[in-house]
């Protein structure tokens, strides 16, 4: 039997945990801190389990182009720059629709929006 069509295939989850791996978050969590590791990683690799197959495999290629000597602060901010790319195509792909007000961002205006409608905010009835 199939898996059903929201549960992302296992190469999906193997690319955001192959990129948690990569970026070491104990690194650059401080010791005090220690004990909230296991959750930190858990809520990285859930964020970037939202990203499709060909985000998660640009963003793979991207930290094995960096050196294995790479710091955890380099990983880090690789992986920040890919993602802004990618929110700034997003951004640029919605280019003819009124400019958002806020920034880059445009999934997060259509998510009000469509929560306002759901709950019937903004209706007069």
């Amino acid at each position: 039997m199939p898996a059903p069509p929201h549960i992302r295939p296992s190469k999906d989850k193997d690319a955001a945990a192959v990129l948690v791996e990569l970026l070491k978050p104990g690194a650059w969590i401080p010791p005090a801190h220690g004990r909230w590791l296991p959750v930190i990683e858990a809520l990285l690799e859930a964020f970037l389990r939202h990203f499709d197959r060909a985000v998660l495999a640009q963003l793979l290629d991207h930290q094995r182009a960096l050196p294995p000597s790479a710091s955890a602060a380099a990983r880090a901010a690789r992986m920040a720059g890919g993602i802004d790319r990618f929110a700034q195509n997003m951004s640029d792909a919605g280019a003819g629709s009124a400019p958002s007000s806020r920034g880059s961002r445009p999934w997060k205006a259509s998510r009000r929006k469509e929560s306002a409608k759901k709950s019937g905010v903004g209706r007069s009835e």
